[in-house]
């Protein structure tokens, strides 16, 4: 048995499905007369940016490669001076959801490329964060990775 890849894959899992539930669980709740319920969950922050999940954004499909990949719609909101708000698609394969590092992969509202990064989960990144969401999300779907 390959007990560094079975701690490894427990720690992503939790992680994830953590995160996962959270957004599952907002997006179950019931709506209350005049209560607002949110519509966008914190994934990760730094300083001067907070990275946030939109509920019931979470998808299956696959890349321009033909990849089965899971995706999430993000929020970026900018703390600095500015204060912009900007929208993207990110994605992960699930290929790299299974090896636990890789590439999340970063498309405009129209899934259109605009960049990627290279995460490792447990790496301490934001793309860390937000691919072990994603993972974590695509995990209880049953698909095998």
């Amino acid at each position: 048995m390959d007990w560094d890849r079975l701690g490894r894959d427990a720690r992503w899992i939790t992680v994830g499905l953590a995160l996962g539930a959270a957004l599952v669980l907002l997006m179950g709740c019931s709506t209350t007369a005049g209560a607002q319920q949110p519509e966008w969950v914190q994934i990760s922050r730094t300083s001067d940016r907070i990275w946030e999940g939109r509920i019931g954004s979470f998808s299956l499909g696959r890349n321009d490669a033909n990849q089965p990949m899971a995706w999430l719609m993000i929020r970026v909101r900018d703390l600095s001076g500015d204060k912009t708000i900007t929208f993207e698609r990110d994605y992960v394969t699930l290929r790299d959801c299974a090896v636990g590092y890789g590439k999340l992969v970063t498309l405009d509202l129209y899934g259109r490329y605009r960049y990627d990064n290279d995460f490792v989960f447990d790496g301490g990144s934001v793309a860390a964060r937000i691919a072990a969401t994603i993972c974590g999300m695509a995990q209880p779907t049953g698909q095998s990775f």
